[in-house]
């Protein structure tokens, strides 16, 4: 996540420094107490962001979606869970995307 995060602090970094100098006003002491700023605000947010971690679960049975939210798949498809805290339908992602699974359909697969 780190990789991620040093771009944006260049170029959120980079935008501060030309609007410095657009302000001619503005001390180097000044800026450079700006960028430390932004670059604590963007760290902070970013650290806030919460990535989804899933395991693999595998489909018993067929299931064909009845609703816009539900996920179809077939027999012995693999599955990325995202979250089963909910006893009937659990949340799997697909590209990005998280639709419901019902979690009577799949199991865990092993050394998960």
């Amino acid at each position: 996540m780190l990789s991620l995060i040093l771009p944006s602090l260049d170029l959120i970094g980079g935008m501060v420094l030309w609007l410095g100098m657009k302000d001619r006003a503005s001390s180097p002491r000044r800026m450079c107490r700006l960028y430390k700023l932004v670059c604590l605000f963007l760290l902070a947010f970013m650290g806030s962001i919460q990535t989804r971690t899933s395991v693999t679960a595998k489909a018993l049975y067929p299931y064909e979606a009845t609703s816009a939210n539900q996920l179809s798949f077939a027999e012995g498809d693999k599955l990325g869970i995202v979250d089963a805290s909910d006893p009937d339908w659990w949340k799997a992602e697909v590209g990005g995307v998280i639709l419901f699974v019902p979690a009577s359909y799949v199991e865990f697969t092993e050394g998960q």
